[in-house]
């Protein structure tokens, strides 16, 4: 929990959101002043004062009220016109220390000269010189006394005094009260006083110091929250500051809360490394395949051309026509070791006597088998079988089945924007200076053609879209609103359903630069 004295946000925060810096500083660049007319009124009319007439001029408000805020305003608009020299007061600090920051603001060849002297000098050089006290009301009464009582003696001797601005809380009034008995110039000044911001106006604070900060996401504030922010600060921008960045904290910390709890262990984080190494094992394996089937191709291969053709195999129980063996071992002399080396293993095939195996079962073109010479066999035997051998055929390998190729699947027809819906062409075709309302961000088409057939409201409807991470956001729109104002306006009518999704008003020239950005 943020303290009220302090207007920072986490890390994770700022990191949730997109915010480049702390949106709700209490020191925060120039671009972080917010203006409005109404607001700029005071600081406006005490600029006028200052160029145009020689006399004090008081700039009140309460504390928190911006008052310092608004002396940035004052003196980057005076530039040019007036020069002016900033003291911020304390409770401590003295006429020296005024005189000091006079002399280092307005530097001059005669330093040495006494206060009068030199802003005499200069002012009859042609310089405006305009002293500009923040927190005048910690100053010490006898201390203001003196400094008014210089500013009437740079007045006799030059004819002008120099342009004097004391900014403080109300009570500044009642000092400088009590001493115009004596300095009766003191009863024509002029009195400006600064108002707390509007509830639009808060709105609008909120909105600028986000955009400036970095934001480009829907505002988390709603018109609850900010109707929350005024009731508990009272529309007083320091305390606006400090609320804001309270209630950002306390948003972001709860939807942070909830993507953790709903988030991916090890794998979720780490799935782009397991992607790339997986990818990276299946090219390297390719590769491999590849070089693999290269080095094969250049080896000779085998001519398979010719057909091996097998001597004929008696069946089981056929006596070969041959002469039985002790006849052949009565004609045949028998061979030494170097003939039996040379004995052709189909001539073994074909006279052995033994049963051979079945043949294979799967038998297609039978071809002739090859011829043997064989010694005629006596007349006394009896008559054989038929001695004719079985023809022996070459076994082939079955054919490969032919893969059954997948059904088709039937493509399906991408979705189209709905009719009703204007494209982001015609988005950038409008008026940047005019106002639309984002409703919703949606993750497809889909949703956003039923999101916009279901959408009952008095308004064009457009949309565009957005990368983030990965995904293509759809945003819905609802235009055109020539102001602010407007647009609120309309939002009220809006369905209760839609009206709780927060829809943001934004100006087109957003929308338009996020659409360029892309």
């Amino acid at each position: 929990m943020i303290s009220n004295d302090e207007a920072i946000l986490s890390i994770d925060t700022l990191m949730h959101y997109g915010l480049k810096q702390q949106p709700f500083a209490a020191e925060a660049p120039d671009a972080y002043i917010y203006s409005d007319p109404a607001l700029d009124m005071p600081v406006n009319a005490a600029l006028n004062f200052l160029q145009t007439e020689d006399h004090i001029v008081l700039l009140k408000g309460e504390y928190g009220i911006g008052k310092t805020t608004h002396v940035k305003k004052l003196i980057n608009k005076a530039r040019g016109t007036l020069t002016p020299c900033l003291f911020s007061a304390n409770i401590s600090s003295s006429l020296a220390e005024i005189e000091h920051s006079m002399r280092q603001c307005w530097p001059h060849d005669q330093a040495q000269l006494d206060i009068e002297t030199f802003l005499t000098a200069i002012q009859t050089k042609g310089m405006r010189p305009t002293l500009i006290i923040d927190d005048a009301h910690d100053l010490d009464v006898d201390v203001l006394e003196q400094l008014l009582l210089i500013r009437r003696e740079v007045k006799e001797r030059s004819g002008r005094g120099f342009g004097l601005l004391l900014v403080g809380e109300s009570n500044i009034e009642h000092t400088l009260s009590s001493l115009e008995a004596d300095i009766p110039e003191i009863g024509h000044a002029h009195s400006l006083v600064l108002r707390p911001l509007t509830r639009e106006q808060v709105h609008a604070y909120i909105d600028h110091r986000m955009r400036i900060a970095g934001m480009f996401m829907p505002s988390p504030y709603d018109a609850e929250s900010i109707e929350e922010i005024v009731r508990e600060t009272y529309g007083l921008p320091g305390d606006i500051n400090n609320a804001a960045t309270r209630y950002l904290e306390k948003y972001g910390q709860a939807v942070l809360n909830r993507e953790k709890a709903n988030r991916p262990g090890w794998l979720h984080h780490n799935r782009v490394p397991l992607i790339i190494i997986i990818v990276a094992s299946i090219a390297l394996i390719g590769i491999i395949t590849l070089i693999q089937g290269l080095f094969l191709s250049e080896t000779p291969k085998r001519d398979v051309s010719k057909r091996v053709i097998s001597a004929p195999i008696p069946a089981a129980g056929v006596v070969e026509d041959s002469p039985s063996s002790s006849e052949t071992q009565a004609t045949s002399p028998k061979p030494d070791n170097e003939d039996a080396k040379l004995i052709d293993p189909v001539a073994k095939l074909v006279t052995t006597t033994e049963e051979p195996e079945a043949p294979p079962a799967a038998i297609t073109e039978p071809e002739p088998a090859l011829p043997t010479e064989t010694t005629p066999a006596p007349t006394s035997e009896a008559p054989k079988a038929d001695t004719a051998p079985a023809p022996q055929a070459e076994v082939k390998e079955p054919a490969p089945e032919t893969p059954t190729a997948p059904p088709a699947i039937e493509k399906q027809a991408l979705p189209e924007v709905a009719p009703a819906l204007k494209k982001p062409e015609w988005i950038l075709k409008q008026d940047p200076a005019q106002f639309a309302v984002q409703l919703l961000a949606l993750s497809s088409l889909e949703a956003l053609n039923k999101a916009t057939n279901d959408l009952k409201i008095d308004a064009d409807l457009a949309y565009y879209t957005r990368k983030k991470d990965s995904n293509t956001l759809y945003i819905l729109i609802a235009a055109t609103y020539p102001d602010r104002a407007s647009a609120e306006k309309a939002v009220t009518a809006y369905p209760v359903s839609l009206r709780r999704g927060k829809p943001w008003i934004r100006p087109f020239k957003d929308i338009q630069d996020t659409i360029y950005a892309q």
